[in-house]
């Protein structure tokens, strides 16, 4: 190989590393806010099930489904958000 194919090939790979570091920084963007969107869904239920624990008029499935869904988020929060693992999973 001479010295002029071995420009050529470390010209191509950093044009390819250059591209995967690209799209790693937009996975790493996309996981961003998906973390964001995660920790606000947890939010609005929250406080629907405070609002709704509040009110004795609501259904008891409706409630129930509240308490799982958010009881689902938090571990979502606590495994992909805080990167804490739970040892019974």
């Amino acid at each position: 190989m001479n010295e002029g194919e071995y420009l050529e090939l470390a010209d191509q790979f950093k044009n390819l590393m250059d591209k995967k570091d690209e799209e790693i920084n937009r996975h790493y963007e996309q996981i961003k806010e998906i973390k964001k969107i995660i920790m606000m869904a947890y939010s609005f239920v929250r406080i629907l099930d405070e609002l709704v624990a509040d009110d004795f008029n609501q259904p008891n499935i409706l409630c129930s489904l509240l308490e799982v869904l958010r009881g689902f988020l938090s571990s979502a929060i606590d495994r992909f958000i805080f990167n804490e693992t739970n040892n019974n999973e």
